[in-house]
């Protein structure tokens, strides 16, 4: 079963695999569907082991908080927590249930955080002026606004290197799963791009515990790890010095 406490709670997440199987079957059409397979390998790590159906779950738990911060930047601010995205806490009962749907896959097509997405969807409405926080439809079929959210995204990914929350990518539970094996090669891409390896190095080994010293031997070789080792080590140095 996935590990999903690190999300908070939100409504859809307990739901068995036959039942999120019998939702999206019954809700969304079936050439929609078909993308899943391909979308397990793209989207952000920490929802890879989310059923579809859950997942859009979270993502219409991060469109309601969105739509509040809209509510609350651009209107009233303590109406805003009282207010909702969309009737009740099941997106399937919404009009727009096949727009979360797709949205929700056009963030999964670019490995991004569904936080992130609809965070900067807000932030582009309100930048623009909008006098109505934006429906999903409006987010959707927006090619500017997706465009800009893929622009910022970009940006935030080239700025740090990004890490899931999920335990399970954690060194210390590494068992070798598929999944674990694809965030590991993504990491190491990740550190390859970076001009300063040595403190990406020391980060993702020392820092987020994310990556094991043997494949960051194997892509970069001894040295590079060897002086972000050195890197760790002068760091915790200089903390003892600074204990009282």
């Amino acid at each position: 079963m996935p590990t999903t406490n690190h999300f908070g709670p939100f409504y859809g997440q307990d739901l068995s695999p036959e039942e999120a199987d019998v939702l999206a079957i019954a809700h969304i059409p079936g050439p929609v569907l078909k993308r899943e397979a391909d979308l397990m390998q793209t989207k952000w790590f920490d929802y890879r082991m989310l059923h579809p159906t859950v997942a859009t779950y979270l993502f219409a738990q991060c469109y309601s908080k969105a739509y509040q911060r809209y509510i609350a930047v651009t209107q009233d601010f303590e109406r805003a927590p009282f207010t909702k995205g969309f009737k009740g806490q099941d997106f399937f009962m919404s009009r727009e249930k096949a727009t979360f749907w797709k949205m929700r896959q056009k963030a999964d097509e670019v490995c991004m955080r569904y936080d992130f997405f609809m965070s900067n969807a807000i932030n582009y409405c309100i930048a623009k002026g909008w006098q109505q926080p934006p429906r999903p439809a409006h987010i959707y079929t927006n090619h500017d606004m997706i465009v800009d959210i893929m622009d910022s995204w970009h940006h935030e990914t080239r700025a740090r290197i990004q890490y899931p929350k999920d335990p399970t990518f954690r060194v210390e539970n590494f068992t070798g799963t598929r999944e674990q094996l694809a965030f590991e090669a993504w990491l190491l891409d990740q550190v390859a791009t970076r001009v300063h390896r040595k403190y990406s190095l020391h980060s993702a080994i020392y820092v987020e515990g994310m990556l094991r010293i043997e494949p960051a031997i194997e892509r970069f070789g001894a040295e590079a790890v060897e002086s972000a080792s050195d890197y760790a080590l002068h760091d915790f140095e200089n903390a003892q010095v600074t204990l009282p």
